[in-house]
């Protein structure tokens, strides 16, 4: 599959991410290539949209998301052992499996989004301690552990299932 102007119009991407592609000469590659070149400048969001939105089939999705939730509660229990209850994450996914619309996965990125939200409050209690160097650090290396230990990986495995 390659990836045109016309199949981003229709899906609806972003006017940011048509622009950038556009002017990084990214139009009609194959998706594997586009893809590819998303990751290397560190574009992981869109090209994790392209891969579930444009690209895969419901099978692929499925396979993918079950990989990407996999990791997401990895690094969640890996991190923050004391956290015994990751409950709304697991409702979540759980609803996705069954049914993997638009729908439940935006719901889920919702909650995804929540929680790191709440990981980032722990930060801004830090914060009103007067620490907040120490809240800004350890929030950005908790988010750059995720990055560099799972994101790209999900989209690795992500490209090995559309190939």
């Amino acid at each position: 599959m390659k990836i045109t102007t016309e199949l981003l119009k229709k899906h609806n991407a972003c006017s940011e991410g048509f622009r950038w592609v556009t002017n990084n000469g990214l139009i009609d590659l194959k998706a594997s290539d586009f893809i590819k070149k998303l990751i290397a400048a560190e574009k992981n969001d869109w090209a994790d949209w392209l891969l579930c939105y444009v690209v895969m089939t419901k099978e692929q999705l499925i396979k993918y998301l079950c990989f990407k939730f996999g990791c997401i509660l990895e690094f969640i229990t890996e991190k923050y052992p004391e956290d015994k209850n990751p409950k709304p994450l697991i409702e979540a996914m759980t609803a996705l499996f069954k049914n993997p619309t638009k729908e439940n996965y935006e719901d889920f990125n919702k909650i995804y989004r929540a929680d790191l939200a709440y990981r980032a409050d722990r930060a801004d209690l830090a914060y009103r301690a007067d620490l907040a160097d120490l809240a800004y650090r350890a929030y950005r290396a908790d988010r750059a552990d995720y990055m560099n230990k799972y994101e790209v990986k999900i989209l690795e495995h992500g490209l090995e299932l559309i190939s």
